[in-house]
């Protein structure tokens, strides 16, 4: 997971994918986001990476739940194996599916 979180190439690549938001404000300040922004977000014409590292930086959660950190172990275990199969875009999906699933036992 530190890792998935800490790469700049991987968090671009998530972005341009997934169309999730990086954790890097690097990343999410670059002129690299306000093109995939431009491209991919259709329906919101005016959010721009400066609103987006604000929402970024401003939001933050507190683990809820009392197994957070065996989920997060689990988590970047499943994580770590997609990268090293060279699979993280297809599994990174099933992950989310298994979690999701996972959350509402």
């Amino acid at each position: 997971m530190k890792l998935l979180c800490t790469n700049k190439n991987i968090q671009r690549e998530v972005m341009k994918t997934n169309m999730g938001a990086s954790v890097l404000p690097s990343v999410i300040n670059s002129p690299a986001c306000q093109r995939i922004l431009d491209e991919k977000v259709i329906n919101y014409h005016n959010l721009t990476t400066k609103k987006l590292d604000l929402i970024m930086t401003d939001g933050s959660t507190i683990p809820k739940f009392k197994s957070y950190n065996s989920k997060m172990e689990r988590l970047d275990y499943k994580i770590q194996s997609a990268l090293k199969t060279g699979d993280l875009e297809t599994q990174l999906f099933n992950i989310q599916l298994q979690v999701n699933h996972n959350n509402n036992e």
